[in-house]
């Protein structure tokens, strides 16, 4: 069994990375109308979300 350690640093880069994907999937699944949508319910939640 390994315990792996995610530093500070590391996890921004995966936080990154997620993002990006995420990012892209949006994109080719969602219309603009929707995406809209879901930015409106992110911030109406207070949820974190990137431009």
């Amino acid at each position: 069994m390994t315990i792996t350690c995610i530093y500070p640093e590391d996890m921004s880069i995966l936080e990154n990375k997620l993002i990006d994907t995420l990012t892209d999937i949006a994109i080719q699944k969602f219309t603009s109308e929707e995406i809209d949508l879901i930015v409106d319910y992110l911030e109406e939640n207070d949820c974190k979300y990137f431009d």
